[in-house]
């Protein structure tokens, strides 16, 4: 029904009061709620486009013959997500629900594409029927196009959906004459039902009352092709009740509370063959009981009455779009398949199922993952760990309406990747293989090592548990713990000496796969060796500074010494004045060099080659006997880090020391005096060449800083200044090694030139 207007007219018009849909005598009134008056611009000859008819909001109309298509226009966030309309016209009952006028799913579509459904609420406010469209448009791009389809189904000339009732006799119960429901006429064409994928169903909505009956009924359709008033052909199809049974010998077509389908489909498209050119057809639903002509028996033990739906398809729906699996995609165990909703002008989205298969050869053969998924479903998580290794894989998708499949639509190819578990960890260190050969710890708190691979190439080590046993007794479970180190250090506490154990590790990679446990590898914690000085005793008064020490060795675990070391103190372990230093052998004998009088602590310890020993211990005090040592050739061999004391006995007493550098270097002789003599002290080399020397006043130390050679001999030289002397009160030295450091600084003239440098030297 084209507008009568001129094309480009301005059509002044109160757009609030709405626009009528008529269908022969009867009409229906829709208009909006709360909308603007008006300019509206005719496009075409049966488009006008109103402008701002709500705010930041257009709306487009289009006449047809079949009724008024609306397109609602959000141009931008301002634009309102609610709209209103009051609908007015014949209404059957009471319930919200028109005769003539259907309400298709509305949905939307933004500036990219992206379809959405639009939620769609009939409300009765008193005496008013309101139809509001609900629109969500969060995450979509201005402008926005919402298409609710208004449209004018005639029960006598096209396919939609209408709705019937048998009228009840008076009286609690009946006989009603066979019952002809005349529900389709003159309808010419059947193209769109047979080829177009569409279907004719009958559905039953039976009374809510269990104990309402319908006896001895069948259901049969018609198909008459008429050349004027002839009749030419007459097909039926028939559903017979008769099978149901209830009691007392009765039958029953249906006395269940959930409604009953049948589909005509497949039988209209077995006569569309029949159906003759340019031949005027129709088809007739009818519903009669027992045999045709019998009486339709209806026991009115509730007063509701039955009513029958008559539903077509028209259209298939659209394809949907995969949005997981992308390329690139590496697929494992599950996996969550996504796609965005199809688009199906019959059925909103939120009815449609999904068939999905899967291709592992690039599309060469498929087979279902899922025939049909839950209604309204936007994804499907499926498991892959049964699909072998790929990188060939597509996932296809298809949805169905309940009557058509659409078209399907296809992923880019993907991978299907299972990841392999990683080997049981290898190259375990420490530890033997065998139990009656345990690898010796020389530690309570051990390291223990492995080696991490994998099948997978670029996987690694996320994750270790490591399990000790004493014997079959597990003692420690480390417990998953997060790190790509493959090492474990044994906590404190966990093993004792002398105790044999055995350990396992397994472990996971970064994808959480879990390897296979290690073979077992034992270990066996070694038991401490011990030593016994056999030389001296404790406070012993010694008659040489030259010491020989003597003592016995035992291993429990039948090793043999590896090394020894000798150590003395003369200040309780504050320091350490000799050393001899680790020194490898079996030896149970050792001779010193000669020490610093007064009293020492020396202890003695052995290694059994993985560990120290306990020290063995003895308190001795030696005398001084470093004279006679007038001259060089009687010098007294001296050590660093000795506390030395010796007398200066008379006026023409001298004392001569020496000893051999270790290193090159810088080192320091230290010569406290007595008070009230005065002491001089001169360092000498190996040829006698003077190097340096002390020569501050009575009473006062000397401290004499000088470079070394390593391996070089030096000789100190103490002697009283002026005859002093004291044979009873002692001096005292010490020689130790420095560490310099060097700081030069330069003079320069007003010209930048250098004229000066002075260096100091910290110890």
């Amino acid at each position: 029904m084209p507008l009568e207007v001129p094309y480009g007219a301005e059509i002044p018009k109160d757009y609030s009061k709405g626009y009528t849909v008529t269908k022969d005598n009867s009409s229906v009134k829709v208009f909006p709620v709360d909308s603007r008056s008006v300019i509206g611009t005719v496009y075409s000859e049966d488009s006008i486009h109103y402008l701002n008819a709500w705010e930041n909001t257009d709306v487009v109309l289009t006449a047809s013959n079949e009724g008024i298509k609306e397109d609602i226009i959000l141009k931008d966030k301002n634009s309102p997500h609610s709209f209103l309309f009051e609908l007015q016209g014949n209404f059957k009952n009471d319930n919200v629900e028109l005769e003539d006028l259907s309400i298709l799913p509305a949905w939307l579509i933004d500036n990219k594409g992206q379809y959405r459904d639009v939620q769609q609420k009939i409300t009765k406010k008193g005496n008013k029927r309101i139809l509001e469209l609900l629109v969500n448009t969060d995450n979509l791009e201005f402008p926005i196009r919402i298409d609710p389809t208004v449209s004018i189904y005639d029960s006598n000339s096209s396919l939609g959906r209408y709705y019937t009732w048998i009228n009840s006799p008076s009286g609690s119960s009946g006989y009603w004459n066979p019952t002809t429901i005349d529900v389709f006429k003159k309808y010419d064409d059947f193209s769109n039902l047979v080829t177009g994928g569409g279907q004719l169903s009958f559905v039953l909505e039976q009374f809510p009352a269990a104990a309402s009956k319908i006896q001895y009924a069948y259901l049969q359709m018609n198909y008459i092709a008429l050349s004027g008033t002839q009749q030419v052909v007459d097909l039926q199809y028939q559903y017979d009740f008769s099978n149901f049974s209830v009691n007392s010998g009765q039958t029953t077509v249906y006395a269940s509370n959930n409604a009953v389908n049948f589909d005509f489909t497949n039988a209209i498209k077995s006569w569309y063959s029949s159906f003759q050119p340019n031949v005027h057809s129709r088809i007739d639903l009818f519903l009669s009981t027992g045999t045709m002509g019998s009486d339709f028996h209806y026991s009115v033990w509730n007063p509701t009455l039955p009513k029958f739906i008559i539903g077509y398809n028209v259209y298939a729906p659209g394809t949907a779009a995969i949005t997981a699996p992308q390329s690139g995609t590496t697929v494992d165990a599950n996996y969550n398949i996504t796609w965005n909703a199809a688009i199906d002008q019959d059925d909103p989205q939120s009815s449609l199922k999904y068939n999905i298969q899967l291709s592992t050869n690039g599309g060469a053969t498929w087979s279902d993952i899922v025939p049909l998924t839950a209604a309204g479903a936007s994804s499907y998580t499926y498991n892959f760990s049964s699909i072998g290794n790929t990188t060939n894989a597509i996932i296809r998708i298809r949805p169905f309406d309940g009557i058509d499949y659409g078209a399907w639509v296809q992923s880019p190819t993907f991978t299907i990747k299972h990841n392999m578990v990683p080997n049981a960890p290898t190259a375990l260190n420490p530890g033997s293989t065998s139990s009656t050969t345990p690898q010796l710890m020389g530690t309570t708190t051990p390291a223990l090592n492995w080696t991490f691979s994998d099948p997978d190439s670029g996987d690694t080590q996320g994750q270790y548990q490591v399990y000790i046993y004493n014997g079959t007794t597990l003692i420690r479970d480390s417990g998953w713990v997060s790190s790509s180190a493959a090492s474990y250090t044994v906590p404190t506490g966990t093993l004792s000496r002398n105790g044999t154990y055995n350990w396992q590790v397994r472990t996971k990679d970064n994808k959480g796969a879990i390897s296979a446990v290690s073979a077992k590898y034992y270990i066996k914690v070694n038991n401490l060796p011990t030593v016994s000085v056999t030389s001296y005793t404790n406070g012993q008064q010694v008659t040489d500074n030259v010491l020989t020490f003597t003592w016995t060795y035992s291993d429990a675990d039948g090793q043999s010494q590896s090394h020894y070391q000798i150590q003395g103190s003369q200040d309780n372990w504050t320091t350490v004045a000799y050393n001899s230093g680790a020194l490898s052998g079996n030896a149970t004998s050792f001779t010193t060099p000669p020490l610093a009088s007064g009293t020492w602590s020396f202890r003695i310890t052995a290694k059994d080659g993985l560990e120290w020993s306990a020290a063995a211990t003895r308190s001795l005090v030696l005398p001084n006997a470093y004279e006679p040592n007038d001259t060089t050739a009687q010098a007294y061999p001296i050590n660093y880090a000795q506390n030395y004391t010796s007398l200066i006995t008379t006026a023409t007493d001298v004392d001569f020391y020496k000893y051999t550098a270790t290193a090159a270097g810088i080192e320091k002789f230290k010569l406290t005096v007595p008070t009230g003599l005065n002491y001089d002290v001169y360092v000498y080399d190996a040829s006698m060449n003077l190097i340096a020397a002390g020569i501050r006043g009575t009473g006062l130390a000397e401290e004499i800083i000088y470079n070394v050679n390593a391996g070089a001999a030096y000789y100190i030289k103490i002697v009283g200044v002026g005859g002093s002397y004291s044979a009873t009160t002692s001096y005292g030295f010490s020689l130790t090694r420095q560490a310099a450091q060097y700081t030069t600084t330069y003079q320069y003239d007003f010209n930048g030139n250098i004229t000066g440098k002075t260096v100091t030297i910290t110890n």
